[in-house]
Formats: C-alpha cells, structure tokens, sequence
C-alpha cells in the first residue's frame, strides 16, 4: 500500500511540474529568434548531460548504502541465529526500499533522456528552418525538455528526501543497540 501511495505522490508531482511549465510558458513570447531556441536547445542538451550525471553518482551512492544496511543486517542474521525472524523484518523493509529507488532511477534517467531527444528533436526541426525567411521560432519547441527536466528533478528530490533510507521501524520495537551491535 505504501508504494501505491509513493507511486501517487510521484505522478501528482509530474502533474504540478506540468502545470508549473505551462504557467511559465504562457509568460514567454510565443515566438523568439530561431538562434534563441537554438542557443536553449544546446544548453538544454548540456545542463540535462550534467543533471544525468550528478544522477548517476546520486543514485549509485544511495544503492551502495541501502546494499550495505542489507547486507550489515545478513551479517547479524548469520551471527545470531535466535533472533533471525526478526532481522527478517528488516530485510523486507529495505527490500521495499531498493525496489522504490529502482522506479525512481529508472523514473529520473526516463525523464533525463526524454529531454535530451525532445532537445535534439528540436534542433532539428529548427534545423529546417529558412535563415533569410524565417527568423522566428515557436516557443512551444523548447517547452517540452524543459518540462522533462523539471520532472527529472522533481522525481531525484523525491528519492533524497522523500525515501526513507535511516534504520528500519521494527513492530517488535527491537532497540537500535541490538542492530549495531
């Protein structure tokens, strides 16, 4: 049930981000220079190459720590064979949490790489546009990947802030001494 609701959360965020883009987008002009969408399609196409990176490092952090809890939790499972139904508890939970970071990833880098080829979709269609003819773009080319990246963004704050990634709460109320032992 738990998940549903983080699924929930993510989707009404990807839903104000839209609406957040849109609302910006009715303050832009509805044309600029073809070399402005030019020039912020390429920057686009840069600042979502960064963003994925800083992502990857992100998330492979965030993996590493919730692989060694588990794997500190396997540890304690093998060394106190009495009390092994209740690290079987713990293991649940951060099995819970790597499958929710695994939609968030797979979520972010999604919406990363939507944007870079909405980005180079659109350099292309600016691309076959008459320099002498036409030198105004619609601004709606651009909207696109900058609402991509918004939605990246919104979904990699959610995995650091919104994820649980401290000690498991135990139903048994095993104290936090028996855990780090």
């Amino acid at each position: 049930m738990r998940t549903l609701f983080q699924i929930f959360i993510v989707e009404s965020a990807v839903i104000v981000a839209f609406l957040i883009a849109s609302g910006i987008s009715l303050s832009f002009p509805n044309y600029i220079s073809v070399q402005g969408v030019t020039n912020l399609m390429q920057a686009l196409v840069t600042l979502d190459g960064v963003v994925l990176g800083f992502t990857g490092v992100v998330y492979a952090q965030l993996f590493s720590s919730v692989l060694d809890q588990q794997n500190t939790i396997f540890e304690k499972m093998l060394s106190n064979q009495k009390q092994y139904s209740r690290y079987e508890s713990f293991l649940e939970e951060y099995s819970k949490r790597k499958n929710a970071l695994v939609i968030a990833t797979i979520a972010t880098f999604t919406c990363l790489l939507i944007s870079i080829l909405t980005s180079l979709v659109g350099l292309a269609r600016i691309s076959m546009y008459n320099p002498v003819t036409d030198t105004y773009a619609p601004f709606g080319i651009a909207i696109y990947p900058m609402f991509f990246l918004v939605d990246a963004v919104i979904v990699l704050v959610y995995a650091l802030v919104g994820l649980q990634m401290g000690p498991p709460k135990s139903n048994e109320k095993i104290k936090q001494t028996t855990l780090h032992e």
